[in-house]
């Protein structure tokens, strides 16, 4: 019985973990952003060395 309770509990944390982890990576895609990039320019306005415009 307790094996069950301590996997359910790694099970949850895993899965916090992944979402956390997904969620971060859809935010890079969807910024168009590398992990670096999105790190070097915390909190300042993002403009890319390769915008070309629209």
């Amino acid at each position: 019985m307790i094996f069950i309770q301590v996997a359910f509990m790694l099970n949850g944390t895993i899965l916090v973990l992944m979402t956390m982890f997904l969620k971060f990576h859809l935010k890079l895609a969807l910024s168009n952003k590398t992990t670096i990039e999105n790190l070097d320019k915390k909190g300042e306005d993002y403009l890319s060395a390769y915008d070309i415009g629209s």
